[in-house]
């Protein structure tokens, strides 16, 4: 008698026979949790219990241990299609019917969860936005955005014969004006051309829920000063899954000189070929090299209302950043625990490092937490703080600024502190 190795897909299945799962059977428990490419070993306890790891096609949640963050095996299921199941898309507009309209809300809006983010859609004239769930929030998925001009629900759609491909119709309005007025693009000769996508993600409310968090509570405002030009006016993007990857958020705030490369989108979309400076907010884009920009800055580099417009990008000093970095407590007032937001960076828009020291001796390198947040500060109670923000441009050398912040520690929810420079 001889006996064979078992192949992958036998111990798959024996696997799966132990732990009494199916195929597919509670994977979309896994929808409302952010993946781990590192695994679950080295995240803390709040990144733990919000993600999970894919080993082949089994998904393991993490979870939190004596001995720190570990997959939870005895959890995994099989799941060959994970990102079918979290992503269902509509391709077609009578495929919006069996979903819930939002009409003019937005998408961040629905907080219950992958399957009820995706059974939402929101209508801007005559475009359809399907909603989609990314890592724990629900976003607006511009990249997949429908023409649906006279959609009619409750009639059983019928199959349409095919048709040659014609320019899609640009929808109507009312659209909002950008204001205040947009960023001027840079004339400093920033980083190296590179080739992408342009799509429109939604209007600027759907700044407050995107994931770099800017405008999230405690600022809760699209208008506030604390915001940069670029994110007030709407002059902002999400970015895909490379080249810029969205990754923790080591991207949020930077800035890039997007210019379209054509008069027409890819199917005919009509337009004119322009380009605007934009900053980095949000994830969820999808893909590489692909910017998903608001209204007014799609508009400024396409003049066009929907479509997907081939781009040509470079990285590129913030400009139009004035006025001083803002360091916010995010979160409850703590002296063992803390996350922070610095608002208006300026130079090249993002932190490659924050050091913090609590009365110029306890000092500890605070770690990115997610989006533009940080946390792990030094612990303890004391008179003052000092933050030293560390920016590292495409050049490689690294430039340091100092905020000095008077005053007890720890800070209650929302309190600013306003720095002496920036960048």
């Amino acid at each position: 008698m001889y006996l064979l190795k078992p192949t992958g897909a036998l111990l798959a299945c024996i696997l799966c026979a132990e732990l009494s799962c199916a195929v597919g059977e509670g994977c979309s428990d896994f929808c409302s949790l952010a993946p781990s490419s590192q695994g679950c070993k080295g995240l803390n306890k709040q990144q733990c219990t919000v993600s999970y790891m894919a080993k082949g096609d089994f998904a393991m949640p993490c979870s939190w241990t004596c001995a720190g963050c570990a997959a939870d095996g005895s959890a995994a299921k099989l799941c060959e299609s994970l990102d079918e199941t979290c992503n269902k898309v509509p391709k077609q507009c009578g495929e919006l019917c069996p979903l819930n309209n939002l009409g003019g809300g937005s998408c961040t809006s629905i907080t219950a969860g992958a399957a009820a983010c995706s059974n939402h859609y929101i209508m801007r004239g005559a475009a359809a936005v399907p909603c989609k769930w990314v890592g724990c929030k629900c976003f607006h998925d511009g990249a997949n955005m429908l023409e649906c001009r006279n959609l009619k629900c409750g009639i059983p759609p019928k199959t349409p014969a095919p048709t040659p491909i014609t320019a899609p119709p640009t929808p109507t309005g009312p659209w909002p004006t950008p204001s205040p007025p947009a960023p001027t693009p840079s004339t400093d000769p920033g980083t190296q051309w590179k080739t992408g996508l342009l799509t429109m993600w939604a209007t600027n409310d759907a700044l407050i829920g995107a994931q770099c968090e800017y405008a999230n509570s405690p600022v809760d405002s699209i208008t506030d000063p604390v915001l940069p030009k670029y994110l007030r006016s709407g002059f902002h993007c999400a970015i895909g899954m490379s080249n810029p990857a969205f990754g923790k958020g080591e991207n949020c705030g930077k800035c890039y000189e997007v210019k379209a490369t054509s008069d027409t989108g890819q199917g005919g979309t009509p337009g004119k070929a322009s380009s605007a400076v934009i900053m980095v907010s949000n994830g969820g884009a999808g893909g590489d090299a692909h910017f998903d920009c608001i209204m007014e800055s799609f508009y400024k580099i396409t003049t066009a209302r929907t479509g997907k417009f081939d781009i040509k990008f470079r990285e590129t000093p913030c400009t139009e950043v004035t006025g001083p970095p803002v360091a916010i407590n995010w979160a409850d007032k703590n002296a063992y625990y803390c996350k922070m937001m610095f608002e208006n960076i300026g130079g090249w828009g993002s932190l490659a490092g924050v050091r913090a020291c609590i009365d110029g001796t306890r000092c500890q390198d605070l770690q990115l937490f997610a989006g533009a947040t940080w946390t792990n500060c030094p612990q303890g109670e004391g008179n003052s703080i000092t933050f030293e923000f560390t920016q590292t441009p495409p050049s490689g050398t690294s430039k340091k600024v100092s905020c000095s912040c008077p005053g007890s520690w720890p800070w209650d929810t929302g309190y600013r502190c306003k720095c002496q420079q920036n960048f």
